[in-house]
């Protein structure tokens, strides 16, 4: 089984070190999160400060520090905030990346969150897999070959 690593990529040390550390200790994959837009004065959805985050790298460039260094890790992001980005731009860091990265670039994507809807879902309806208010395993493969939308 192969293991990875997430790490919040504004925590003082930079990505060309957790890089080499994180393949010379054989992990598999190393993975960045991503935020962009960070107000002075804002909440985690546990309550806890986001102040932190505002120091975090680009994912993309602390990515492609990582690439540069270990030719074996799977590199990606965990998650990018697609809806907080130019889709043209993104499609050309994501392509530039997987190019420098030699295939080994996992794009992981996502919405983000915010605080004042974080984990407060307004409907619960049923789902195909019985988990209320969210996709499951059956909805994602279906999505997955574009073959519908999650029921609202």
């Amino acid at each position: 089984m192969d293991h990875g690593i997430v790490v919040f990529n504004g925590c003082g040390v930079s990505p060309v070190r957790i890089a080499r550390e994180v393949a010379e200790r054989g992990f598999e994959s190393l993975f960045f999160p991503e935020h962009t837009h960070v107000p002075v004065a804002s909440r985690r959805p546990d309550g806890r400060s986001a102040e932190g985050y505002a120091h975090s790298y680009d994912p993309f460039v602390a990515l492609a520090a990582a690439a540069a260094v270990s030719a074996t890790l799977t590199i990606g992001t965990a998650v990018c905030l697609v809806t907080q980005r130019d889709p043209i731009t993104t499609a050309k860091a994501v392509a530039s990346l997987d190019q420098l990265a030699d295939g080994r670039f996992v794009f992981g994507v996502g919405a983000g969150w915010n605080r004042a809807g974080a984990g407060q879902p307004r409907h619960r309806p049923a789902h195909p897999d019985g988990a209320p208010g969210r996709p499951g395993p059956r909805d994602a493969g279906r999505l997955g070959r574009g073959r519908g939308r999650v029921p609202r």
